[in-house]
């Protein structure tokens, strides 16, 4: 860890702030903090601590207070990878998964579709459960009292001889009728200390191999998630305040919802950035934009359109299928720490693996591989003065050395120069991003065109103009503190949850009696729920969504729930597949209730409490591009003149990130410190 001094808080200010909001957002480099107060903005990015992250997040949040108390009613917004590191490293619990007899294989028999449709030698996941801790017990057939000596005996032995950390039931009919699961686990909670999961509690659709895999997820991440989050919210008492969670759906859930369902966070963090991005764009009337986050592990992107960002029912993480509503968030290995190596075949490859926060890249001192973030270092755009204002020293002699070793490992790159090899990292890094943003937008229909591209992540700001160059974007936008955008995204974020209710009815008259009978019983127990959650009742917003396809079809279009809904299907099958069949039967699938808080009002100030020093180091550089090098103006972004346009060369320093503008680009800033930047043959 290391001191941000010109960040610490005013004592007399903090005092004085009822109230606040913090967020925090744990990376796999960094972890990011923002305190909203009356008074304006306290900022702080710390190392991540990939052992204790909570640990991370209290020490940096106690570097920005000095020797002050946490303010009065504090609200701390967390964005966590806890869950997805646990699933994707498989470092989660012994799970016994229980379902009905002759079923369970279902976890490994999967579905039978090939994603490598040409290889030789498909592999596939395992499961997270291995075979000898799956049990088929349950009848398919109501239970009675005789049934449950031969199903909880055999389930209390496993546990006992196994030392079973957590329980996975799914039955087949329990998205429709979860009489026997709730039987099952009520009598499992009275004589075992476990977590228990449920799949009609976790997500009640059919498709039995999905809703297994996304049981046996939630509880292969449950107690780990369980025991980090009362870890935080035991800190976060005491000090007399809140604490709420970043789900993947882009709002925040409350400590008991993660306990019950962790799963509905494996998207937590970069769901923040698409919710800040909604916020700001919409103040400054951009409804169409691709969010672009780019950190020290990863680059994140979600399509955003006529101010609705996109969602999906389906996720498949580490090769799991993930049901639940969630933003529509693509993810790929591109980062300022992802590693360049050579494959056995000689080939240069950037990502997917990261140096991570320990050791971090070459130039951090702690005999790092050569990444994403040397390759800046080496070629100018990350002048090695203005990581964290100064904060954080680096070393770019250790860069070079790490470049030189890497060419050498490869007696065909040995002929390359060392800013040859920085700059060819870069454009393989790009490349795997434009691929990233294609797939979310040309795959989907878009065209990229038509979107502005919102550019936040520490790194964000170094690559977003040469994207959108080869894209076509018409501009970049650069919103306040793009580093720390995710994190202020969390400390602005509303409660929100989601409440999702099977159907399975068909009609050709467009009338659905289960539907009409049911409605009005999903929105009440939704808003119940979300006033138990904290929610004022005068406050509580309810949305639904349809998911509705043809009779025949195997997967669904979601549709905004209102009388006009069965039309509104018709019309989105003719814009997205070119046709539309009104006079077939449509079948209603799934309801999804979505019950929120409410946004809190007027245009959130970006100031930072204590104005931002001046950037430590030269006022000038030179960037390594394109075989030569190009004499470069560093500015400060907060000493940039409003309205006042700057032609590209250029670098803007700010403390969260670096701003990188190519030759042929102009940038501006707004008076809200907005910064946007097109291409010379385009117009501002």
């Amino acid at each position: 860890a290391f001191d941000s001094p010109r960040l610490s808080h005013k004592s007399a200010d903090m005092e004085a702030s009822p109230n606040v909001t913090l967020g925090a957002d744990t990376g796999g480099t960094f972890t990011d903090l923002v305190l909203i107060t009356a008074h304006g903005l306290a900022l702080n990015k710390v190392p991540s601590l990939p052992t204790a992250p909570q640990t991370a997040i209290l020490n940096g949040i106690q570097s920005m207070l000095g020797s002050a108390e946490w303010p009065r009613a504090t609200k701390l917004v967390h964005g966590t990878t806890v869950a997805t590191n646990a699933l994707l490293q498989r470092e989660g619990a012994k799970v016994l998964f229980v379902t009905n007899q002759g079923f369970e294989d279902i976890p490994e028999i999967g579905r039978q579709n090939r994603e490598l449709l040409y290889s030789l030698q498909p592999s596939r996941p395992l499961p997270l459960v291995p075979q000898h801790l799956r049990l088929g017990l349950v009848p398919r057939r109501p239970l009675t009292d005789s049934d449950m000596p031969s199903i909880l005996d055999p389930i209390l032995e496993f546990v006992a001889r196994e030392a079973i950390e957590a329980i996975a039931i799914c039955l087949l009919d329990a998205f429709e009728d979860p009489a026997n699961e709730r039987i099952l686990g009520a009598a499992l909670a009275k004589k075992l200390p476990l977590p228990i999961s449920l799949s009609h509690q976790v997500h009640p659709r059919h498709r039995e191999f999905e809703r297994s895999s996304t049981t046996l997820v939630n509880a292969f991440v449950q107690p780990v998630m369980r025991a980090y989050c009362q870890r935080l919210q035991e800190a976060t008492a005491a000090q007399q305040g809140r604490l709420e969670i970043m789900g993947s759906h882009g709002g925040t859930l409350t400590p008991q919802e993660v306990f019950e369902t962790p799963y509905l966070t494996l998207l937590s963090g970069p769901a923040a950035g698409v919710a800040a991005a909604l916020r700001f764009g919409k103040g400054l009337g951009l409804d169409n934009l691709v969010t672009f986050d780019m950190g020290g592990t990863s680059t994140d992107v979600c399509l955003i359109r006529n101010g609705r960002p996109a969602f999906r029912n389906q996720a498949d993480i580490s090769g799991l299928p993930i049901l639940g509503r969630m933003l529509d968030i693509h993810t790929v290995g591109a980062g300022g720490g992802s590693i360049a190596r050579f494959d056995a075949g000689g080939a240069m490859q950037v990502g997917p693996q990261s140096a991570g926060a320990q050791p971090g890249p070459a130039a951090y001192g702690r005999g790092g591989p050569f990444t994403v973030s040397d390759a800046h270092f080496l070629t100018g755009t990350l002048p090695p003065h203005n990581l964290l204002g100064g904060a954080f020293p680096v070393d770019p002699s250790l860069s070079a050395a790490a470049a030189e070793a890497l060419k050498n490992s490869q007696p065909a790159a040995s002929r390359l120069s060392a800013l040859e090899l920085a700059e060819g990292t870069l454009m393989l890094a790009n490349q795997t991003m434009i691929g990233a943003i294609r797939k979310i937008s040309v795959e989907r229909g878009f065209s990229p065109r038509a979107f502005t591209l919102c550019a936040f992540g520490g790194a964000g700001g170094l690559h977003a103009c040469e994207l959108a160059e080869a894209l076509e974007m018409p501009r970049v936008w650069f919103p306040p503190h793009p580093g720390l955008f995710s994190a202020l995204g969390m400390a602005l974020c509303k409660r929100s949850r989601v409440w999702t209710h099977s159907l399975l009815e068909e009609s050709r008259d467009g009338r659905f009696p289960k539907l009409e009978a049911q409605h009005a019983h999903f929105w009440e127990q939704a808003r119940a729920e979300a006033i138990e959650a904290g929610i004022p009742a005068a406050d509580v917003h309810m949305e639904g969504i349809l998911g509705i396809r043809y009779r025949g079809q195997a997967y669904e279009l979601e549709i905004p729930y209102s009388p006009r809904f069965i039309q509104e299907f018709h019309q989105t099958h003719q814009r997205r597949f070119g046709w539309s069949a009104p006079e077939q039967p449509i079948q209603l699938i799934y309801l999804h209730v979505i019950a929120s808080g409410p946004d809190s009002t007027g245009e959130p100030s970006t100031t930072p409490i204590e104005p931002p020093a001046p950037a430590p180091g030269p006022n000038r550089t030179n960037v390594f591009r394109h075989g030569r090098f190009l004499p470069t103006p560093c500015f400060d972004r907060d000493q940039l003149t409003v309205d006042t346009p700057l032609h590209g060369p250029l670098i803007v320093r700010e403390y969260s990130s670096t701003i990188w503008i190519p030759p042929a680009w102009t940038l501006i800033k707004t008076e809200a410190n907005h910064l946007f930047a097109v291409e010379d043959s385009r117009s501002l």
